[in-house]
């Protein structure tokens, strides 16, 4: 299947040689809200790991998949400030 791109203003070598400080990489705003429909991932666990899922994510009061959810989202954000 072939790719549609869109058509951008080409630029001479020597324009984008002299550009290339000013050229700003295009950064997609994310929704943490948005529908989880993107990626779905499928992570075997054994049954220690996924004994210790079960009766935390009980305590909380969440399903498993909430669960590991906010945890990842928590631990994510401690590790990326």
């Amino acid at each position: 299947m072939r790719k549609i791109r869109d058509k951008k203003i080409s630029l001479s070598e020597e324009d984008f040689i002299n550009n290339v400080d000013n050229i700003e990489l295009e950064t997609k705003k994310l929704d943490p809200d948005a529908a989880r429909t993107f990626k779905p991932v499928s992570l075997p666990l054994n049954e220690y790991e996924f004994t210790l899922l079960e009766k935390a994510a009980k305590k909380e009061g969440r399903s498993q998949k909430n669960f590991l959810r906010q945890a990842l989202i928590e631990r994510a954000n401690l590790i990326l400030k």
